[in-house]
């Protein structure tokens, strides 16, 4: 059996720009802060904040016009150890790619319906703008050989560190190479989807109109160690 991870290969805002870029959910938002990230030429929403409605062309000016600004950096091949801190609690895990393929075969396990109208919408979206910048978040079993790989790693000063608007701290450490590579072959049994059922459908969607080879999308892994189980709180009208 192949292995469900590769490395990630990609952005990440410069740290002097991060708190510009970087941005909670919409949902979570007051009106007045949509507005300000709005007017803000640096925030990411200028590429998702209207879903399909971004144009690609939109999307990749905003590439192109931060990059000559020096604010995104590429990054990778590498595998990101990615550590958010939000008060007292903190949780740590990988920032890799998942295989597209393993979620068609029922290795990536779901445990949510979807709405087929809101995955082509998503896939329309990924198709027109090529920016996937909302990693799903996946849970795995605890295997040792990857957490002491990841202990050993954040003994060390984090490779990218900044604090967030909202009081959020996020830490990353980069692992490539061989090293990479060796996290990777302990990835071939079932992940399970903690966020991120209608992004990995509409990947799917993507994949398979485009006859792409090995698609995969960029997802941050847990182990089931880091998780929390916190109250969320839904209105049904």
């Amino acid at each position: 059996m192949v292995s469900l991870l590769q490395p990630f290969t990609g952005y990440v805002p410069a740290t002097e720009f991060a708190r510009r870029v970087v941005g909670p959910p919409v949902s979570t938002l007051s009106p007045d802060q949509r507005e300000a990230a709005r007017l803000d030429p640096l925030s990411f929403r200028h590429v998702v904040g209207k879903g399909a409605g971004t144009s690609v062309e939109e999307a990749q000016e905003w590439v192109r016009a931060c990059n000559e600004q020096g604010v995104l950096r590429p990054v990778g091949p590498a595998l990101l150890v990615y550590r958010l801190t939000h008060g007292t609690t903190s949780v740590t895990g990988l920032i890799g790619e998942v295989s597209i393929a393993a979620y068609d075969s029922g290795l990536i396990k779901r445990h949510e319906t979807t709405i087929s109208r809101t995955e082509l919408k998503m896939a329309r979206y990924m198709r027109k703008t090529r920016v996937y910048g909302n990693p799903v978040a996946l849970a795995y079993r605890e295997n040792d050989i990857v957490s002491k790989a990841i202990a050993a790693r954040v003994s060390s000063e984090a490779d990218y560190s900044f604090d967030a608007a909202d009081g959020s701290k996020h830490h990353m450490w980069k692992i490539e190479g061989d090293a990479a590579a060796n996290i990777c072959q302990q990835f071939r049994d079932e992940l399970y989807i903690t966020d991120g059922h209608h992004r990995l459908a509409a990947a799917s969607h993507v994949a398979a109109k485009e006859g792409r080879l090995d698609p995969h999308l960029p997802a941050g892994l847990f182990s089931s160690g880091e998780l929390h189980l916190r109250s969320f709180a839904r209105c049904v009208v």
